[in-house]
């Protein structure tokens, strides 16, 4: 498929929470090998097994949507929200003091982040028919997927990941509900 990166769960990057309180798998940064204090984009899938804070991202935005579990969230003096794998993508800011609950089980969240300013990053659950018309798209096999593009289908276990890079409008079709993630830079005039 012309431009399309496949990024299998297996080859996702294991690491810590910049606060050291929990683990994630790295699915993939911009720019490439970009920490931390410069990506301008990054997603990953985090496990959540205890209670504990999210590290404080001051100056990013991000998005999570739990794929296992149920997780309540406490985010600076608001109401605890409760997040389940049927609940949309919930976004907030990393300023925020965030406290993590999973309820009952460990969780498992797809975590979409940007740097303000510098990118913005659109996560919806989509089927069918996915036009790609704006900016980078990450797509995440919630459950086993058959993707088909210019033609060609491949198929992505649960977890991988399909990267189309900015390009020519097309489309994707997903044979299931599938996670995409829109990633999109401000035009500097």
């Amino acid at each position: 498929m012309n431009g399309l990166v496949l990024l299998p769960a297996i080859g996702h990057r294991r690491m810590r929470w910049a606060n050291g309180s929990g683990a994630t798998s790295e699915i993939m940064v911009s720019p490439p090998g970009a920490g931390m204090h410069n990506f301008l984009w990054r997603a990953s899938i985090a496990d959540i097994d205890r209670p504990g804070p999210f590290s404080p991202l001051p100056g990013i935005d991000r998005s999570i949507m739990v794929l296992d579990g149920l997780l309540r969230l406490r985010i600076d003096a608001m109401a605890p929200i409760r997040l389940a794998p049927d609940t949309p993508p919930f976004s907030f800011s990393g300023d925020a003091a965030v406290f993590a609950q999973p309820e009952g089980r460990p969780v498992a969240d797809f975590s979409m982040m940007t740097r303000r300013g510098q990118a913005s990053a659109r996560v919806q659950v989509v089927g069918g028919r996915i036009p790609c018309r704006h900016g980078e798209m990450l797509l995440l096999a919630i459950e086993p997927t058959t993707l088909e593009m210019d033609g060609r289908q491949i198929t992505l276990c649960q977890r991988d990941c399909a990267y189309l890079p900015k390009g020519p409008e097309r489309d994707v079709f997903a044979s299931r509900p599938i996670i995409c993630a829109e990633m999109t830079r401000p035009i500097r005039g």
